[in-house]
């Protein structure tokens, strides 16, 4: 069957759509679909709490799937009062971390062998509860992809971002594999992976870990590191049309929440460059909700 040019340039832009790629507060993904707008609640009781909302806007630049990808997105923390190690005290309330995002990045195609590239800059406002406790943040990463064959992509690339704790980097491998019609293996470690099922054409279950590192607040000692890990089951509902409702549920691992030396409790208890809240890990659940569009589904139908 012969397709348009329209066509062509349609499925092969939604193809590398989600060859941007970004670690730290959000998450680095190599995987089958793109949500053009998502919105989560994550809870995990008396650890945290987290609410985020993002949107992915692509812009085709050529007929050959160049594209330029803005993916603005907000989150907010709420970390749950702990007890005051040498006063025996309860801490005055959450605390609130707020953060702005700004992910931009170009992709394009490289020769004729199944190569891609995507280059992302990333800006951040970063706070500690009020404004004058924030700061920016720049960063960005760069992915190289290959196409192996049609069902498997490999990724390779690097991240790195000046953090209020200091400047942050790390190596990145990730994977697209569509294992059969109805499962499939994605992600980009170390930042995330998953195996998704398609029990339904409606219900997608699965096993997902993720790994988040990122900090808000000064440079200046008055900034607060987490690193949150976690591992869970979810089920993906595909309501109606594109609209898809996640139910996530696991138990963090090896997590941590650390302030910097103006943090109010560094004096009893802080040692170097952190003082260590000590949140520990513990049980979550996350609700989620995304506009997707499957890009294994326009992967199967250019086979036909």
């Amino acid at each position: 069957m012969i397709r348009s040019d329209w066509h062509y340039s349609r499925t092969l832009s939604i193809r590398v759509m989600f060859w941007c790629a970004w670690w730290g507060g959000t998450t680095v993904s190599g995987q089958p679909y793109l949500d053009i707008l998502n919105a989560g609640h994550v809870s995990s009781p008396e650890r945290l709490a987290r609410w985020e909302v993002g949107v992915n806007v692509p812009m085709n630049l050529d007929p050959l799937g160049t594209l330029f990808v803005i993916s603005p997105s907000f989150e907010q923390w709420e970390i749950a009062p702990r007890e005051d190690p040498m006063h025996n005290s309860v801490t005055n309330g959450s605390e609130v971390l707020t953060g702005y995002l700004l992910p931009l990045t170009y992709v394009r195609t490289l020769g004729s062998r199944g190569w891609k590239m995507a280059i992302t800059a990333i800006g951040r406002y970063m706070a500690v509860e009020a404004p004058h406790r924030a700061d920016y943040q720049m960063g960005g990463a760069i992915v190289a992809s290959r196409v192996m064959r049609p069902t498997l992509t490999w990724k390779f690339g690097a991240y790195a971002n000046a953090d209020a704790f200091g400047f942050f980097m790390l190596p990145l491998l990730g994977v697209d594999w569509r294992i059969s019609d109805r499962h499939n293996l994605f992600g980009m470690l170390p930042g995330n992976l998953t195996y998704e099922h398609k029990t339904t054409s409606w219900l997608h279950l699965g096993v997902v870990y993720k790994a988040i590192t990122t900090s808000f607040g000064t440079r200046a000692g008055d900034f607060r590191r987490v690193e949150e890990n976690t591992v869970g089951l979810f089920a993906d509902l595909y309501a109606v049309g594109k609209l898809v409702v996640r139910f996530e549920g696991g138990h963090t691992a090896l997590s941590r929440y650390r302030g910097g030396m103006l943090d109010p409790w560094y004096p009893p208890i802080g040692d170097g460059k952190y003082v260590d809240h000590n949140i520990g890990d513990g049980t979550y659940a996350r609700l989620g909700i995304a506009y997707r569009v499957r890009l294994d589904t326009v992967r199967a139908s250019e086979r036909r």
